[in-house]
């Protein structure tokens, strides 16, 4: 949530300023907060976090909850991007970090992004069975959640270039490799 709810082409990455809705403030407040212990002399390391990949929670989750139903929704029209990080790439990123004494400051941990229709979409192919996926119109969306529906029709594509750069080297890449991992096993 740091660079905002947001749906545009532009790629964040660390150095973008952040966004000025309610998540974006609430993380920029985190992370000031976090550096202040850089201040003391302690290496400090911020990790911006995309949607994790897990079956055991989060997003992916309450979705393979509807399978059985045969139902796959998409909120809004589906073309907000959804910048994904597989959790066992998470929490390789975690350690990294740990051991990487040179590696200090802010960095994305995204492994690639793709729009929620396509998520959508790949969750389909890899579940193997044939399910409706359907729209939540936005309108809908917007008066029962109000406000928090912005998190779920909105979204913004996130670089990682920086922990790559660093020397990480991700394992899930491909968001059918990602999903299969979740969803097969």
């Amino acid at each position: 949530g740091y660079y905002g709810c947001k749906s545009n082409k532009e790629m964040f990455e660390e150095n973008n300023v952040p966004g000025n809705d309610f998540l974006a403030e609430t993380c920029k407040i985190w992370e000031e907060e976090a550096m202040r212990i850089e201040n003391l002399g302690a290496k400090t390391i911020i990790i911006r976090t995309g949607i994790v990949i897990s079956k055991h929670g989060g997003m992916l989750h309450k979705i393979l909850k509807l399978l059985p139903f045969r139902m796959i929704p998409v909120f809004g029209k589906g073309t907000n991007i959804i910048p994904w990080i597989h959790i066992d790439d998470m929490c390789a990123i975690y350690k990294f970090a740990i051991d990487n004494t040179s590696l200090q400051g802010i960095y994305n941990a995204v492994s690639n992004n793709c729009s929620q229709l396509e998520f959508m979409q790949t969750i389909q192919h890899v579940y193997k069975k044939k399910n409706i996926i359907f729209r939540i119109p936005t309108l809908l969306m917007k008066s029962i959640l109000g406000e928090m529906a912005t998190i779920l029709i909105t979204g913004n594509a996130i670089s990682n270039s920086k922990i790559i750069e660093a020397g990480f080297s991700f394992i899930y890449t491909n968001t059918i490799k990602a999903l299969e991992k979740e969803i097969c096993n």
